[in-house]
């Protein structure tokens, strides 16, 4: 009995103590600065592809049911050189097999596009990378 009570005891310690760091990042993956590097080439693609671009002004994520799908936000805790790449929107990637290439972009999208995009990325990676999608302005539940 004695053992049983000090197992249970370490299991819910364990539980305290990485239970947080799992639950942050449960749906998705955080990439590599390779990967990182990447995606952000694929997002600056839409824009100035020649500009280098800061990774850590940068929130990037992979959904870790579909590791195709990554999603990119700016994060604002970056520090000043980070100013000149400020948006209020989020960005949704896939991987072509070589190089990332933006899917769609935005803060705002038509609420008609939210259906669709759902449908074509599917459930899983949608409600993997929720933060990312009520970025573009769709509901995580539509």
């Amino acid at each position: 009995m004695t053992r049983l009570l000090a197992l249970l005891l370490s299991c819910a310690a364990l539980a305290v103590i990485a239970g947080p760091a799992l639950a942050a990042g449960g749906q998705t993956i955080t990439p590599t600065a390779k990967q990182k590097a990447s995606i952000i080439r694929g997002w600056a693609a839409m824009g100035d592809a020649t500009k280098k671009y800061p990774a850590k002004c940068f929130t990037i994520k992979i959904s870790r049911s579909n590791r195709v799908l990554a999603g990119l936000a700016f994060n604002s805790d970056g520090g000043a050189d980070c100013i000149t790449v400020a948006f209020d929107g989020t960005a949704l990637l896939w991987n072509q097999g070589f190089s990332w290439t933006t899917l769609i972009a935005g803060s705002s999208i038509f609420q008609s596009t939210c259906s669709p995009l759902k449908q074509l990325i599917g459930v899983k990676p949608w409600q993997d990378l929720a933060g990312f999608i009520s970025g573009l302005g769709c509901p995580v539940t539509a």
